[in-house]
């Protein structure tokens, strides 16, 4: 989300200074790594919004859900780091 930001803020940018080069660079950059990690998101968790790849209408409701896929594990650790007091 803060890459698509930047990337959204930096377009604003370039519609008043069109010739600035470091910052149309800096886009692409930002672009790139943006691409990269929304594709290692959905490889882990599936597709990110409605136009992402291979999303279809009922992605969402395939199990577990990404908080829910260590949940015992989670649950395990935290009474553990509280001395056992959950």
């Amino acid at each position: 989300m803060e890459l698509d930001f930047a990337i959204t803020e930096f377009h604003m940018y370039l519609d008043t200074h069109p010739n600035d080069i470091l910052v149309a660079n800096r886009l692409e950059e930002y672009r790139s790594k943006c691409k990269i990690l929304k594709k290692e998101y959905e490889s882990k968790y599936g597709p990110i919004s409605s136009t992402s790849k291979d999303a279809n209408r009922w992605a969402w409701v395939k199990n577990p859900w990404p908080w829910e896929s260590n949940c015992e594990n989670n649950l395990e650790n935290t009474n553990s780091n509280l001395g056992g007091a959950l």
